[in-house]
């Protein structure tokens, strides 16, 4: 019976590594397995350079047993647009490196003690781990156990921390036992204080007209032999004829309306209404040393929110817009609501909102004319109701998802719409034509078995960074079980996420001699971005700090530290090739393999995988070929080569060779297929 003959090409692999489909519907340009190779959107796939130190690196002394490690971008600090700070923390401190040309690690210039930031009583700060954002040309800095404060840069080598007292109105005033149109003949200390928040500590000129000035609450009282109500508005009770202030001839009737509140400023995480409004026995109302763990810089204002505790947990807070630093904690409006005139809300003042059903506030973060919040139990944005952007004065809070957020560690910008992971997947929220947000799975359809595997402890320590040049996210992480936080921030796995060839590729790096703890991507004026891996190793008793990249051009990891290296293997397995309606065998006769000259000569090992064999031992599996590529005058090399077997699925096996890059564009294979079954 006649055999067809044909050829097929395999010439893209764009789309990286796939999980989510089956040997009869696997995508084409994906593969089914692969570690430390690079899927380019140009449809290559080449070995990974070696990670190493920096040149000319330098390294800094920190401990980093059972602390955090965490870094930050610092753009245009001090307003310029050439000052660009990498702000490092292991522990309890700040590390400022100016980044200035290709190397981070040589120009460390100040630092920070998050110690003296801490409220009484609170925990060591070294076992959590900062947030931060930029604005105005100031670093802000949160922490749960710490004030927020923001750091100045001096263009050149200092960088200082000033604490921020966050101030609110205080708008719900104290349980004073009364009924709201009540007027009680004898006062008490909380029903003082609460008329004293809606105005009626205000001096008045008697009717009589006198030079005296007496309290309009004792005055009425003096007038009715009864203290004014928690409904009742002080500067209403004025003789209509000559404005003088009559409680005594004129009655106010205002239902169950209450006055309006907000007197007093107070620091919303130590309420002392005693001390501002000088009634004494009121109850301090303290969040002891729980703060905002999350901070954002949004419509021209400094936004704070995740504190511990159930009365702050679902609150966020707004300052007024930045004109001066005086108010980036000023997060009340400017004119007193009690007051007689000039007591309307401006859309620059500052304020608080309360999102009721969230839990707790993991992150905030603004994407376009929204701020995201993100909470333990879903997704919220907060925005101008009029589609205009935010005012204090017209906003509007929806929820956009129920997708749980685990923590805010591995949240990365790319180009200004987060991507996070979850216990789930990953996500990443966008903004669609019409201007409405939305959240996608970027795992569901592509890599979610793999995600699976990293046990759920450790996404809560994932970090990632995206590198604008490059278009790629890369997120560090740890494949194994921790113990401590030593462990925890010690990861050997690299995600990488393509954004424009939507691929995923992961990479393993060995945690010794050297491990990664973190990872950020800088760039200035003078050097294009590079994705920097934060790293450090053992020595004297504590660590050695630096920064790595990937670099190495001899295919060995952290070489610089011991002059010897680690190897890695670099592989990927093909998709499915399934001719015939998977009903007819079919063999190639042979295979033409391209590879893209680099400047230096490359090899590799080569084997066929037949009818989705998972083992050498079941016979279905070629012997390997290693082909070599030489360094020539042609921009691609290709090899003609034979490939043993036959069936009804066919993958190709490529792997490195020890110290040998690889740099495949695909291959065309010449096959013969049965006519029928």
């Amino acid at each position: 019976m006649p055999r067809q003959a044909a050829a097929t090409i395999q010439n893209n692999f764009s789309k990286g590594l796939i999980t989510e489909a089956t040997g009869l519907n696997f995508p084409e340009n994906a593969v089914t397995d692969s570690y430390n190779c690079v899927f380019d959107e140009r449809g290559r796939v080449r070995r990974r350079l070696g990670i190493d130190f920096e040149a000319s690196h330098s390294t800094q002394a920190a401990n980093r047993a059972n602390v955090v490690v965490n870094s930050y971008f610092w753009k245009s600090a001090a307003g310029n647009g050439d000052n660009s700070l990498v702000v490092l923390q292991v522990g309890a401190t700040l590390y400022f490196y100016k980044v200035d040309d290709g190397t981070v690690s040589d120009d460390m210039i100040d630092t920070i003690d998050l110690t003296g930031f801490s409220p009484s009583g609170a925990p060591a700060p070294g076992t959590d781990e900062c947030q931060f954002t930029s604005g105005n040309g100031f670093l802000f800095v949160a922490h749960p156990h710490l004030e927020s404060f923001y750091c100045e840069y001096d263009g050149a080598t200092s960088v200082t921390g000033t604490a921020i007292t966050l101030q609110i109105r205080d708008f719900e005033g104290v349980e004073d036992g009364m009924e709201l149109d009540e007027r009680p003949t004898v006062n008490t200390d909380e029903h003082h204080y609460n008329l004293f928040n809606q105005g009626w500590y205000a001096d008045e000129i008697e009717a009589s007209g006198t030079s005296s000035a007496v309290q309009v609450m004792d005055y009425f009282e003096s007038e009715r032999s009864e203290y004014p109500s928690n409904v009742d508005v002080w500067w209403t009770y004025r003789r209509a004829s000559d404005l003088a202030y009559a409680p005594a001839i004129k009655t106010k009737e205002f239902g169950l309306t209450p006055a309006p509140k907000g007197h007093y400023l107070l620091n919303p995480y130590e309420q002392d209404r005693s001390t501002v409004s000088g009634v004494p026995n009121i109850d301090v109302v303290s969040s002891d040393d729980e703060r905002a763990s999350t901070i954002a810089f949004f419509a021209g204002r400094v936004w704070y929110g995740g504190t511990a505790g159930q009365y702050w947990s679902n609150k966020i807070y707004f300052s007024q817009i930045i004109e001066t630093d005086r108010q980036f904690g000023s997060c009340y409006q400017q004119n007193d609501p009690t007051a007689e005139d000039r007591f309307d809300l401006l859309p620059s003042d500052g304020g608080s909102i309360s999102i009721q059903e969230a839990g707790a506030i993991l992150k905030l973060w603004p994407i376009e004319n929204s701020l995201l919040v993100f909470a333990s139990n879903g997704i919220w944005g907060i925005s101008g109701s009029e589609g205009v952007g935010f005012r204090a004065n017209d906003y509007a809070v929806r929820k956009l998802s129920s997708i749980q957020t685990l923590s805010a560690s591995s949240f990365t910008d790319i180009d200004g719409y987060p991507a996070w992971w979850t216990n789930e997947g990953i996500y990443i929220a966008a903004v669609d034509q019409v201007g409405t947000i939305s959240v996608q799975s970027m795992t569901d359809k592509t890599i979610k078995t793999l995600y699976r595997t990293i046990p759920a402890a450790n996404k809560n320590f994932a970090k990632g960074y995206y590198n604008p040049r490059t278009k790629v996210v890369q997120w560090v992480y740890r494949t194994a079980s921790y113990s401590g936080l030593t462990q925890a921030y010690t990861f050997d796995s690299v995600l990488n996420f393509n954004t424009i060839s939507a691929a995923f590729y992961p990479w393993t790096v060995d945690s010794d001699p050297v491990s990664i703890n973190g990872i950020v991507v800088v760039g200035s004026s003078s050097a294009e971005e590079t994705t920097k891996y934060i790293s450090s190793y053992s020595n004297a008793g504590s660590y050695a700090f630096t920064f790595s990249q990937e670099k190495d051009a001899a295919y060995l990891d952290w070489f610089t530290r011991d002059s010897t290296g680690v190897s890695f293997d670099s592989y990927f397995t093909s998709g499915y090739a399934v001719h015939g309606d998977a009903q007819r065998k079919f063999q190639p006769t042979y295979l033409y393999l391209f590879n893209e000259t680099n400047s230096e000569e490359n090899v590799l090992d080569f084997y066929s995988k037949w009818n989705y064999s998972t083992s050498g031992d079941t016979g279905r599996w070629s012997s390997t070929q290693r082909l070599t590529f030489p360094n020539d005058d042609y921009s691609y090399q290709f090899k003609r080569i034979k490939t043993r077997g036959h069936g009804l699925a066919l993958q190709f096996h490529v792997a490195s060779v020890t110290g040998e890059p690889f740099r495949l564009v695909g291959w065309s294979v010449f096959e013969t297929q049965n006519s029928a079954v």
